[in-house]
């Protein structure tokens, strides 16, 4: 990836923000002020991208022209309006955020995990295809080819933003996981030097760079990297309205909660349980009803968007309890047993890849008497619970990353405070030496991680078909059925599909497609259907889960055509065959 896009993405990223800021504030930066610009900057940019995506009129110099115009008329509107205190952010704490930002970057280039099975068969096509329509649709459809939004905007927004602007790059897309984990570092370092323990900032990245799930999460094109600076940032401001009761805290905290929501739908979890805390609390309910419906109301609109659209507000949650042939769709598809894991298998799978848990809840325990300690614990147990009803088949620790910022702050003061117990010189020198050591091995490790190591294998092999259809075909509008490929359609920017088209026709046209037939029905239907070639993905050697389904349906079609002459096999490798449907 080209480091010229990833630095243009992080510009595109953050200009809006720095002009709110300059507006507001001027030339004074504290940390409070700092999170505001972000929260209302990103919110004005989010905002922006998804109503003008809703009307069709989706075209990125317009959202961000727009928006830096709405950015700075706000922020001058406020300047006299807002006056917030808060704690410095020294040097110190821009020098380690900036290395941080720097190893992200570096693992980006020796893992690849920037572009992860999700982003590649979801969030980069779709982003695409945004850009491409100037539009949202909920259903994309060429033939049998189809796409369906996942449920919330802000990931997709961004990506698309930064393709309409700047051209589809995987550099850029690598910006939006860099900045959003650099702040909540950033966050985090300064929120731990408030403490009396004064050393705990400086364990904030070891406790995080020890999690598997952080490693993957902070670098990949997930959504869970903006979740989880937004889910920090309203902790942060809830803590301070705790604190001090400021209405300016409570409208900043629902910002970042709207934000969260705008991200994964587990936001909107947490926003109920604060909600519902804070509205016990209050002395002004009518004023916290205000606020937050205020705050709320891009998250209402799209949630109503997804009702008109889905018949279904949370799509693809709760799709047993809504009629619809989108929620029928959803509920039919196919989960192999094997990959189920239950609140057992979580809770095992949380103390290996994240844990700092351990120390948090320590932390907890012993500092059960805090609100905030007890709306984090609440909120966890019931986001837990929520996974589990909502019709997921996997309580994935994935699911839970917007806790992984407050649980590394819980985790970080503990240590700190035993740390401090210990008596040794150089206490500092040895945690700065410990942090570099600790981030050298994970780049070292990455480099001959086998999991790391099989898939660069993996592309290297998708972008070998991807090269030759590119020079031994021309156009790209055919389809391809592949066993699973996630690869193939981003980088040559072609239609694949998979057995999953199955269910699609079954749903959603009432046709059926036989995978246990003769070659004489698949060539009738291949050619009936414009799919051009059949692919063996190197998505086959990986038989887990659903994928595992779909290479056994597929296995058949490709022994029935293997020794058809009406299906020329056209590339072949260790990893990959190819095969012509000859007219």
């Amino acid at each position: 990836m080209n480091v010229g896009y990833t630095i243009i993405g992080l510009i595109l990223l953050l200009v809006v923000p720095f002009v709110f800021h300059f507006f507001a504030f001027g030339k004074k930066v504290n940390l409070a002020s700092l999170l505001i610009s972000v929260l209302v900057g990103d919110g004005i940019l989010t905002v922006v991208a998804m109503l003008a995506g809703l009307l069709g009129l989706f075209y990125g110099f317009a959202v961000l022209i727009l928006s830096i115009a709405i950015a700075a008329l706000l922020g001058f509107y406020l300047k006299k309006k807002i006056k917030v205190k808060g704690p410095k952010i020294g040097i110190e704490s821009v020098i380690i955020t900036a290395l941080f930002a720097f190893f992200l970057w570096v693992c980006q280039q020796v893992s690849g995990f920037v572009l992860l099975n999700d982003a590649l068969g979801k969030y980069l096509p779709y982003s695409r295809i945004i850009m491409e329509t100037h539009g949202i649709p909920a259903i994309f459809t060429q033939g049998l080819y189809f796409k369906m939004l996942n449920p919330l905007p802000l990931l997709y927004m961004h990506t698309s933003y930064l393709f309409s602007i700047a051209g589809v790059q995987e550099g850029l897309a690598a910006a939006i996981p860099i900045s959003f984990s650099a702040l909540s570092v950033l966050l985090l370092i300064t929120w731990a030097k408030q403490y009396k323990e004064k050393l705990a900032y400086l364990f904030i990245i070891p406790v995080l760079l020890v999690s598997y799930e952080f490693l993957l999460s902070s670098q990949s094109l997930y959504v869970e990297a903006p979740l989880l600076f937004f889910a920090t940032a309203a902790f942060y401001f809830m803590k301070r309205f705790l604190d001090k009761e400021n209405t300016l805290d409570l409208c900043f905290m629902f910002i970042a909660l709207s934000l969260a929501t705008m991200s994964k739908i587990s936001g909107l979890v947490l926003t109920a349980v604060i909600f519902i805390v804070l509205l016990i609390k209050a002395k002004d309910r009518t004023k916290l009803l205000y606020i937050s419906f205020l705050f709320f109301l891009p998250v209402l609109l799209w949630l109503a968007r997804n009702f008109i659209v889905y018949n279904n507000p949370f799509f693809m949650s709760f799709s047993s309890t809504f009629p619809g042939v989108f929620n029928m769709y959803r509920q039919a598809m196919v989960f192999d047993p094997g990959v189920h894991i239950g609140y057992a298998g979580f809770v095992k799978n949380l103390f290996w890849q994240f844990p700092v848990f351990i120390f948090a809840l320590v932390y907890m325990i012993k500092q059960k008497r805090d609100l905030l300690v007890r709306v984090v614990f609440i909120s966890f147990i019931v986001s837990v619970i929520f996974v589990g009803v909502s019709e997921s088949v996997r309580i994935l620790v994935r699911y839970q990353y917007h806790f992984f910022g407050i649980f590394a702050l819980f985790g970080a003061l503990l240590l700190a405070h035993v740390y401090s117990r210990i008596k040794i010189r150089y206490k500092k020198p040895l945690l700065y030496a410990a942090t570099a050591i600790i981030m050298v091995a994970v780049v070292v490790a990455t480099l001959y991680f086998p999991g790391v190591v099989e898939r660069k294998q993996f592309m290297l092999a998708e972008k070998g078909v991807a090269e030759y259809l590119g020079a031994n075909d021309t156009g790209n509008d055919f389809l391809i059925l592949s066993d699973g490929s996630v690869a193939l359609e981003w980088f040559g920017n072609y239609k694949v599909i998979d057995p999953g088209v199955a269910l699609y026709l079954k749903v959603f046209q009432n046709k059926n497609f036989d995978f246990n037939e003769k070659e004489d029905y698949y060539y009738d239907f291949f050619t009936e259907h414009n799919i051009k070639y059949i692919y063996d993905s190197p998505a086959g050697a990986d038989i887990s889960g659903t994928r595992k389904h779909k290479v056994e349906q597929m296995q058949h079609v490709f022994d029935a055509i293997e020794e058809d002459s009406r299906f020329e096999l056209v590339y072949k490798t260790d990893e990959t065959r190819l095969w012509r449907v000859v007219a």
